[in-house]
């Protein structure tokens, strides 16, 4: 996966979020990519375009319209490297010494059923990017569906949502 396919998974017609949703959501995405120690070039690269998607879905003023009829739109101010590094440094510096587990699910617990929904489908869509799913990764996404409160079945289809997304 391309990391620029991260805008069909998020995609403008999810659910509207709060901006407290938005932190959760940008925080397991941060969470997920970093499991294994780092972020590669690919992950950055697909957080870089994650950001602005998740970020309009927390915009009442942005245009919502699926991305298969129309371009996705970022939101009303696009982010710049600068601002997206300021995130990056914030997340950092938050989780360095923190209990990453608790911190999981501390932000699964402020999402509403369909912000969860669409964090774990986020998470899987961004295992995808680097084709290289450590021990790490799938350790952190199997503790993100019980953080989450998601069954199997329902993991399950997430996951064949994201696969026939990014198939289409």
């Amino acid at each position: 996966m391309a990391p620029e396919d991260i805008a069909k998974v998020v995609c403008l017609d999810g659910p509207m979020i709060g901006s407290a949703e938005l932190d959760a959501i940008v925080t397991l995405a941060y969470l997920a990519m970093t499991a294994d120690g780092g972020m590669g070039d690919d992950e950055l690269a697909a957080f870089r375009a994650l950001v602005p998607c998740v970020r309009a879905l927390a915009s009442p003023t942005v245009k919502r319209t699926a991305y298969r009829t129309a371009p996705v739109a970022a939101s009303p101010r696009a982010l710049d490297d600068r601002e997206i590094d300021g995130i990056l440094d914030r997340l950092n510096a938050t989780l360095e010494h923190r209990d990453r587990r608790a911190h999981l699910y501390a932000q699964a617990e402020i999402l509403s059923r369909d912000a969860r929904r669409l964090a774990y489908k986020i998470v899987y869509a961004l295992a995808l990017v680097d084709l290289d799913d450590s021990p790490a990764e799938v350790d952190l996404r199997e503790e993100l569906v019980t953080a989450l409160g998601l069954d199997r079945e329902t993991a399950t289809e997430l996951v064949d949502e994201v696969i026939a997304t990014l198939s289409a």
